[in-house]
């Protein structure tokens, strides 16, 4: 299993989908899941860029 290590950095989005799309395509997958998955992945990437090591705690 291929991994991709990367900041969690919004800036990073480019390099994290070309490495997911790599991986999708040696799949043989079908380019209407590929969009799919891309916008999943771009979601997922976001929000743990924008939230997951915040320094500030709201209670």
């Amino acid at each position: 299993m291929k991994e991709l290590i990367i900041e969690a950095d919004k800036k990073n989005i480019t390099e994290v989908r070309a490495f997911i799309d790599e991986q999708l395509e040696e799949a043989g997958c079908p380019m209407a899941t590929q969009i799919t998955i891309d916008i999943a992945v771009e979601e997922l990437f976001v929000n743990i860029a924008n939230y997951a090591y915040n320094e500030r705690i709201v209670f």
